[in-house]
């Protein structure tokens, strides 16, 4: 038994030696075998990891590469022939060394291939699926971006490489470790990462204490400055512009994203765009036209930041760690060619190009796109719904809020409509205002001038109402939920729009192209118009019925109330007469009762409060008559005895011949009796008149 299987070893083995002497790889070796004679030195120029072997193609400038495990199972028979063609891949590099390569070093995870030479270190990202392209003979080769590493150190100074490793330790198998002349050791990114644009938050308002006084405290605005690196990670800058002196900012980042991106080591990141409010809503562009639409969270520190990622920017003057996060509300894919969702099958490489942000000054929550395939346009639908949300104080879902609401892409302008139709990119793009209408201008490659429309998207909120919702309820409201006009605007809605094409003068498409535009138009005419209107169409008809039904309805219920109104002025009528002729009854009887009640509080022997009041008077009245009277006697009781005086006095006068009192004294005395007598003549008249008036 252990005979057959060593045996069976050893043919697998010769099978295997001579499938790979004879693998179709070596061909483009052996088709310039004599340039290789002229290399005078060893190179490494074969990597193999699991199976898959990489082989440096030093006449195209390319890598050829193969799976050694799968040899027998890609095997092509040509027909009627006997020849067996192995398949292996090409990997054309986008920046391919200038020099001779001398070593070629995998990094440890597989993901970079390191191309190294005297005054040069080219790092080849390699594709993350293999199966992506299907199996091929070599002939179509597959497009990997490539990085320089180190490349002004390397080309504008005498220090050249020595030696060259991948770093083991690299959590994410992007780290270098370079020896050069100067016996230097450097560590570096393989991946290469500069910032590739930056962008302005919204300011932040901070007390410090003042200078001139302790006590004082002055307000200064700091600016967050949000910068975007190659391979999308975005860094938090807080700047501050009072002090004119050299200042140290302080950094946080790389910002963690949430969810976590599939493609986070994609590289392709090329612009950023930050919409002035409150969160803060960041735009990140990708080369191949993928957009990601950010909500910038403010929260505590983020303690899960790999410190491998922060000592690769150690330059930036990184000082805090990142207390802000970022969270991927969306993402919105742009249609760089009008050809590509057509023919997907056929497209050999993804068109890929630089996108250029802009935003709208007209409106805050659309953005314009640029690109060397065109114009788009991107309204954020939801952008004013979450500002609403954070700055209210109601709990409410954020989620259901939100339902609904993705962001509307307008193809405005397309130079490229197709994938075999030549770049033609625009050469700028200008907002104008006239008539109470916004336009904007492109200018094309040709040149000439393109002049667009620009919709009004944010509806304004009505006038609040004078009456509340249930005075003013009609019943269209109540039985249609939602208003009719936001209705037919939600059905004419367009999710796509056709550009305008502006496309190479001297460049003709061929008749495949042209027809898949034409289909493309006519297909994008049925969807967003056609299909539109014919809905719109059906909506209006089921509106109009039901109106049609409602007008029904309500012209029976006009002819009932019509009756029930004659009814009622006929009952109003016969009521009036009755009404009258109970108000004069009512008047009669009024009359006659004041005459009873006359009569009854005549005869009635209890006294009423005036005539008790009355009563009092007179009673009191009475005893001063009383009083009066008794005076009055007096008096002449008095006038009776001092008469009785005056004789007697006169009588002794008489007798005697001198008087007893003075001629002043008579005099007096004769006045006092004369006031007297005055006095008690008008008494006597009141009494008389009192007597009189009281028929007593």
């Amino acid at each position: 038994m252990h005979r057959t299987r060593t045996s069976r070893n050893i043919n697998m083995a010769a099978n295997w030696r001579k499938i790979l002497e004879e693998h179709a790889i070596l061909q483009p070796l052996v088709k310039y075998q004599e340039r290789l004679s002229s290399i005078t030195e060893c190179k490494e120029w074969v990597v193999i990891r699991d199976g898959e072997m990489f082989l440096w193609n030093r006449n195209t400038g390319s890598v050829l590469t193969t799976n050694l495990k799968y040899s027998k199972l890609d095997l092509k028979v040509d027909s009627g022939r006997n020849t067996v063609h192995h398949v292996y891949k090409t990997l054309s590099l986008s920046i391919p060394p200038v020099e001779e390569v001398d070593r070629m070093l995998l990094s440890p995870g597989g993901r970079y291939l390191a191309l190294v030479t005297k005054n040069e270190l080219v790092i080849v990202k390699l594709p993350s699926q293999w199966d992506e392209q299907g199996p091929q003979d070599g002939r179509n080769p597959v497009m990997c971006k490539c990085i320089s590493v180190a490349e002004h150190l390397l080309k504008t100074s005498a220090v050249c490489l020595v030696d060259v490793a991948w770093h083991p330790g690299s959590l994410d198998d992007s780290h270098i470790s370079l020896l050069t002349a100067d016996n230097y050791i450097r560590l570096r990114w393989a991946q290469g990462n500069s910032a590739v644009g930056f962008d302005f938050g919204s300011p932040v308002d901070m007390e410090t204490k003042s200078k001139s006084s302790q006590r004082a405290v002055d307000v200064i605005k700091l600016w967050p400055i949000y910068v975007l690196f190659g391979n999308g990670d975005v860094f938090k800058v807080i700047s501050r512009i009072e002090s004119i002196c050299f200042q140290k900012f302080n950094v946080e980042g790389p910002l963690k994203v949430y969810p976590a991106a599939e493609n986070a080591n994609r590289n392709d990141a090329c612009g950023i765009l930050c919409l002035a409010g409150e969160p803060t809503i960041l735009i990140l562009a990708n080369r191949d036209g993928r957009i990601d639409h950010c909500v910038v969270l403010d929260g505590e520190n983020n303690k899960d930041v790999d410190e491998s990622e922060l000592e690769s920017f150690r330059h930036l003057t990184l000082t805090t760690t990142p207390t802000s996060s970022l969270y991927i509300y969306e993402t919105v894919q742009l249609e760089l060619s009008l050809t590509s969702s057509l023919n997907d099958d056929s497209i050999e490489e993804p068109f890929i190009c630089t996108m250029r942000l802009y935003r709208d000054t007209s409106q805050k929550n659309r953005y314009l796109c640029m690109h060397n395939a065109g114009l788009h346009a991107v309204v954020l639908s939801w952008f004013y719904k979450v500002l609403e949300f954070s700055q209210s104080e109601m709990e409410t879902d954020l989620a259901q809020l939100l339902e609904n609401s993705p962001s509307l892409v307008e193809h405005l302008v397309c130079t490229k409509p197709s994938t075999c139709s030549e770049e033609a990119p625009l050469l700028g793009v200008a907002a104008m205002k006239y008539d109470l209408q916004r336009a904007l201008i492109v200018l094309t490659i040709a040149p000439e001038f393109i002049v667009l429309p620009l919709r009004n998207c944010v509806k304004k909120s009505p006038p609040p109402k004078l009456l509340s919702e249930s005075h003013l309820t009609s019943p269209m409201k109540r039985i249609m939920r939602e208003p009719f006009d936001e209705r037919i605007s939600r059905v004419l809605q367009r999710s796509s729009s056709y550009p305008v094409i502006k496309a190479v003068k001297d460049v003709e498409l061929n008749g495949e192209d042209c027809f898949m535009l034409l289909s493309q138009a006519i297909q994008m005419l049925r969807q967003e118009h056609l299909l539109k209107l014919d809905i719109t169409r059906r909506e209006i008809q089921k509106r109009l019925e039901l109106h049609h039904e409602m007008k029904a309805t309500q012209e029976n219920d006009l002819k009932q109330l019509q009756q029930t109104k004659d009814v009622l002025r006929e009952q109003a009528r016969l009521l009036a007469e009755k009404y009258e002729a109970a108000n004069e009854n009512q008047t009669t009887l009024l009359h006659r009762l004041e005459t009873v009640l006359r009569k009854l509080s005549a005869n009635f022997p209890m006294m009423s409060v005036a005539e008790e009041n009355m009563y009092k008077e007179l009673k009191q009245m009475k005893d001063n008559l009383k009083c009066v009277e008794d005076s009055v006697s007096q008096l002449k009781t008095k006038q009776e005895y001092q008469q009785k005086m005056f004789l007697q006095d006169k009588q002794k006068k008489k007798r005697t011949s001198a008087p007893l009192v003075s001629t002043n004294h008579q005099r007096t005395l004769r006045n006092l009796l004369k006031d007297q007598g005055e006095e008690i003549s008008d008494l006597v008249k009141k009494v008389s008149q009192l007597q009189s008036s009281l028929e007593v």
